[in-house]
């Protein structure tokens, strides 16, 4: 069993990383490193597929996921990252369940401008509806001036969809889940809040309500003072773990593990 870690200059892609090698050393199994030309686009890795074989990277690494050519280990889909993927499936669980979705060009006309105003209020959260985020979701007022990080931002296109949104009272407290098909593996959860999370999460996984295309995944859970809420979901290869405890992780490395054996031998059986 072989865990691929995204590196650069400066360490570990992913938040968190680091730690979850260690754990993945210790539980057995073995840890390699996969690094970037300077355009970002091609990974330079040795693959031998015939290996389970589970890779983690970064945003700009996952784009070119099928050069890799790591089948079942790249746990990781553009739709299941896209709010527009999982935001009807879960809308009942959602932290920004008031919302609407639309192309960014759309903040460069008046007309839409003030159907938000009339909708939402001078003030809205607004982030990129894909997971490879052009930019950081937080809170505007709808405005020129304030818009211009969005309207006048040359890498936001006027076709990329974004979620507009109520804006929320201050997120209480906020943590990531590991979550495989039903199975909550693991979390970043503080032991007062755990009883209470687990149990809100366990309730959305086995009401069957959400159905992602890869099975492993995380999904940060959130209190804003009111109620439980899910903020977003992520694909298990290219999401951070930044803040699991050292005993969680290794809950992670050697789950995981079984799950990525597993899958290998499955998809071998069905060759």
């Amino acid at each position: 069993m072989r865990w691929l870690f995204e590196k650069d200059d400066d360490g570990f892609i992913l938040p968190g990383d680091q730690l979850l090698a260690d754990a993945v050393v210790a539980n057995g199994d073995s840890v390699e490193f996969i690094t970037q030309d300077k355009s970002h686009l091609i990974p330079v890795v040795n693959i031998n597929i015939e290996v389970p074989t589970i890779i983690r990277c970064g945003l700009k690494c996952r784009r070119v996921l099928s050069v890799l050519d790591i089948y079942p280990g790249a746990y990781y889909s553009v739709d299941d990252t896209k709010c527009t993927g999982y935001y009807p499936q879960l809308l009942n669980y959602l932290l920004n369940e008031d919302h609407v979705f639309i192309a960014a060009g759309c903040l460069k006309n008046t007309r839409y401008v003030d159907f938000l105003k009339t909708k939402f209020g001078e003030q809205v959260f607004i982030r990129p509806n894909d997971g490879d985020k052009k930019f950081t979701g937080g809170i505007s007022y709808l405005s020129d001036g304030d818009l211009e990080y969005i309207t006048q931002n040359p890498s936001i296109k006027d076709h990329d969809i974004l979620l507009i949104s109520s804006a929320k009272n201050t997120i209480d407290v906020e943590y990531r889940f590991v979550v495989y098909n039903k199975e909550i593996i693991a979390s970043n959860c503080e032991e007062t809040d755990r009883a209470a999370f687990y149990s809100y999460l366990q309730q959305i996984l086995d009401s069957n309500c959400y159905k992602p295309r890869s099975p492993l995944y995380t999904i940060d859970i959130c209190d804003d003072k009111t109620k439980l809420s899910i903020v977003e979901l992520n694909s298990f290869s290219c999401a951070g773990l930044d803040g699991f405890p050292a005993a969680e992780l290794q809950k992670v490395a050697k789950r995981v593990g079984e799950i990525v054996v597993q899958d290998f031998k499955d998809a071998d059986d069905n060759v």
